[in-house]
């Protein structure tokens, strides 16, 4: 992305409030320097501006949410696991909001369409039981209103840590205060020195969360177009041969 700029940014340390866990000072860089906290500050006011208010939404019910956030992530490419969830969407869930295992199984045990190839999902009869566990836990409870209650909510659903369920409140939640630390963003935030090296969101999830928040908020932009233009610039350069 080749971004042009149009006034100076201050170059020198900005300190990030972390609430509980305390601060962190950032050396804030220039916005047209690649890879520096200033740069992806830059970089998603310019992505966002014309995009509409929903854009991060994939689905229409909650329910189906679950089920697409599910069965992508975890090294999962996600035109596999868009394939995957549109013939299960087509097959099952259009049908029943808590469809069995062994639905899900047969789905996603089928070679799939992905562009011109066919293509196998990965363990489909562990992703088959966990999503049927989930959705079966979200069609047994009353739901949260709030996008923070939300996200605490789907944790107790059975195969849902903090990384899915945050995916699926920031896609119906654009405004809330959640973060994506997936493999992209989590390196993009430590090159940009917003992250400490060496931490991992696996056992500091809620810390590198508040780092990611406070970083959005210097500019006022929100953490899902922040991590959005991440996501989406990071995984396209790790798709390039060289």
């Amino acid at each position: 992305m080749t971004l042009t700029v149009t006034a100076p940014v201050d170059t020198g340390v900005i300190t990030l409030d972390a609430g509980p866990w305390g601060t962190r000072d950032v050396q804030w860089g220039l916005s047209w320097e690649h890879g520096t906290a200033a740069y992806w500050l830059e970089a998603t006011r310019r992505a966002t501006q014309a995009q509409q208010p929903d854009r991060h939404r994939l689905t229409e019910t909650l329910c189906d949410e679950v089920a697409l956030c599910m069965l992508g992530g975890f090294g999962m490419p996600y035109e596999l696991a868009l394939a995957a969830y549109t013939e299960l969407h087509a097959r099952v869930l259009s049908h029943t909001r808590a469809p069995s295992e062994a639905d899900i199984a047969e789905v996603l045990l089928q070679p799939l369409r992905v562009g011109a190839a066919m293509r196998r999902y990965r363990f489909p009869h562990q992703r088959a039981q966990r999503l049927s566990a989930a959705l079966t836990y979200l069609n047994a409870n009353v739901h949260p209103t709030s996008a923070l209650e939300m996200r605490d909510f789907l944790t107790g659903a059975p195969g849902i840590g903090l990384k899915t369920a945050s995916w699926i409140v920031r896609n119906r939640w654009p405004e809330a205060q959640v973060a994506i630390l997936d493999v992209h963003v989590l390196r993009a935030g430590a090159r940009a020195q917003v992250f400490p090296r060496g931490v991992a969101a696996q056992s500091s999830y809620h810390y590198l969360e508040a780092l990611f928040v406070a970083w959005a908020g210097q500019e006022h932009v929100h953490t899902a177009d922040l991590d959005a233009t991440i996501w989406a610039e990071e995984a396209d350069r790790a798709r390039r041969p060289f």
